[in-house]
C-alpha cells in the first residue's frame, strides 16, 4: 500500500497498478479510510485479477491488437516494427517501434479530432502523444490536448469516445452539466466503469509484450 499526499478535495483509492495506491489530502485518517473501503477494495482486487486473466486469454488466442488489426509478434532486430500483419521487436531497438506506434496513433486520432473540431466549433492548440499511467487523455488550460499512447491497442469506438470527450473539455474544463450534455449531444457509445478497467489491463500486458 501507498498513500500520496496531494491537495484534493476528498481522498481516493486507485487499485490500477496492482497495489492499493490512497491520494489524500494531508490530514486523512488513513486507517479509518482503509477500515471503511475494506468490503469495496476486496471486490475491486477480485474484479482486477479476472479482467487480468481476460486479457492474456484474449492476447493469448488473438494476438496483440494494434488499431483495430489483429498482429502476430515476432522477434527480431534487423526487420522492427508493424509490417503488415505481423509486428516485429527487439529489445534494442523499442524507440523505433515506439515512434512508429506514435505517429500511427496520431493519424488516427488527427482525423477524429478534426471531424470532431468541425462538429463543435473548436480546435486545439497542440496535440500530445504521451506514454501516460493513469489518464487516456487530459485537456490542458492552454487548449492543448495529451492522449495515451495505449490507446493504440483499444478498439476505435473506445478512441472515439476518448477523444470526444477532450475535445469537449476545450469548451467546458469540468465534468458538470453542460459538458454531459454536451457529450451526449454527440451520440457516441459512453464505455462503461468495468469496460475501461478491463481496456487499461489489456493495452498495459500489449505494451509489455512488445518490451515498450
Amino acid at each position: 500500500m501507498r498513500v500520496m499526499w496531494k491537495k484534493v478535495k476528498y481522498p481516493r483509492i486507485d487499485l490500477r497498478e496492482g497495489e492499493v495506491l490512497i491520494i489524500a489530502p494531508p490530514g486523512t485518517d488513513i486507517d479509518a479510510l482503509l477500515k471503511q473501503k475494506r468490503v469495496w477494495i476486496e471486490e475491486k482486487t477480485r474484479l482486477i485479477e479476472k479482467l487480468k486473466e481476460r486479457a492474456e486469454e484474449e492476447i493469448k488466442r488473438y494476438g496483440i491488437r494494434i488499431l483495430d488489426k489483429y498482429v502476430e509478434v515476432r522477434h527480431s532486430c534487423t526487420k522492427t516494427g508493424v509490417v503488415d500483419h505481423r509486428v516485429y521487436i527487439c529489445r534494442k531497438r523499442s524507440g523505433y517501434l515506439r515512434e512508429q506506434l506514435r505517429n500511427m496513433l496520431r493519424r488516427d486520432l488527427q482525423r477524429k479530432i478534426e471531424r470532431y473540431a468541425e462538429v463543435l466549433g473548436v480546435h486545439p492548440h497542440r496535440v500530445y502523444i504521451r506514454e501516460q499511467k493513469t489518464k487516456w487523455g487530459s485537456c490542458s488550460s492552454s487548449k492543448n490536448l495529451s492522449f495515451n499512447l495505449l490507446l493504440i491497442f483499444l478498439p476505435a469506438d473506445f478512441r472515439e469516445y476518448v477523444v470526444a470527450h477532450e475535445m469537449v473539455h476545450l469548451i467546458y474544463p469540468s465534468h458538470g452539466t453542460g459538458f454531459k450534455e454536451k457529450l451526449n449531444s454527440l451520440g457516441i457509445r459512453i464505455p462503461g466503469r468495468e469496460e475501461t478497467l478491463y481496456n487499461w489491463y489489456y493495452a498495459g500486458m500489449c505494451k509489455e509484450k512488445l518490451l515498450l
